[in-house]
């Protein structure tokens, strides 16, 4: 009888779900394939998110080679999907209308303290395009974040860096206030317009209001001048010593107007962050 009770103790533990080698109710349970496989993707994408990898690496979502005209690498987050496509239409249009390859790029990872200079020319190296202009956010904390747009190829002729650096400044106006759609407005509406005009026209005397004024200014002189002494006796000189060829000191009838030769020359702009080259604006802080 005692040797009965013994037996029948030994098989109630032998099935309790501690079990004799401490194992966990159900760990025997068979696993089909394809579950253990989703199960293990799952899990490799949780401990990759955890260890930071994601969130430290602005080019996570960046290809190797950029094929593309114009693109979007928002990062940061700032644009839900319908955002993006209509973003991405706007620079399909510039592309066609001006030749630009815009792309934005958005990272979390880095702020204007580090060195994203070098995440911008990493990203200029992978685009195929020619004509580009990369508008670039570096959104880490609050007080550690930049905007900063860099122009490469012949374009930098016309965005030259006081111009980039007006649309950045318009670009952190809205930023800083966390209206990212607005503020990529700024960049998407400036860069046309001033592929438009040549720079020198940016001047406040190339501004035709200005003009308007010199010419009334300079008007007003000749009348004062020839009102005093007789406007008549004023042409009669006039017509005397500059229609009259024996006064003219003109030295022939024809002037022979070849050519003038200009030499331009291309001077680089960077800020402290570097960027690979090309023309920038310097940045603006957010």
């Amino acid at each position: 009888m005692l040797l009965l009770a013994l037996l029948l103790v030994f098989q109630m533990f032998l099935y309790t779900p501690g079990g004799v080698n401490g194992t966990e109710a159900g760990q025997n349970i068979d696993v089909p394939a394809w579950a253990a496989k989703v199960v293990t993707v799952e899990a490799a994408k949780k401990s990759k998110k955890a260890s930071g990898d994601i969130e430290t690496d602005p080019f996570y979502k960046v290809p190797d080679t950029i094929t593309d005209h114009c693109g979007i690498y928002d990062n940061a987050e700032f644009f839900n999907k319908s955002e993006k496509q209509a973003i991405k239409k706007q620079f399909e249009e510039i592309y066609e209308q001006k030749g630009l390859s815009l792309f934005m790029m958005s990272t979390r990872a880095l702020g204007k303290s580090d060195p994203y200079g070098k995440a911008v020319a990493e990203l200029r190296s992978r685009i195929q395009a020619k004509e580009v202009v990369i508008l670039f956010f570096a959104h880490k904390e609050a007080g550690n974040r930049r905007t900063q747009i860099y122009a490469y190829g012949d374009c930098e002729d016309r965005l030259n860096s006081d111009r980039l650096h007006e649309t950045e400044e318009g670009i952190a106006e809205y930023a800083k206030g966390g209206d990212m759609v607005r503020a990529l407005g700024v960049f998407i509406s400036d860069i046309p317009r001033y592929m438009d005009r040549a720079p020198i026209l940016d001047s406040l005397f190339m501004q035709w209001y200005v003009h308007l004024g010199v010419a009334a200014v300079l008007a007003a002189l000749a009348l004062m001048i020839a009102w005093p002494s007789g406007g008549k006796e004023n042409v009669q000189f006039l017509a005397k010593n500059y229609l009259d060829q024996k006064n003219s000191k003109l030295i022939g009838r024809i002037d022979r107007y070849t050519h003038t030769e200009t030499q331009v020359i291309h001077h680089e702009h960077d800020s402290g962050g570097g960027g690979g080259g090309g023309t920038t604006g310097g940045g603006a802080d957010y």
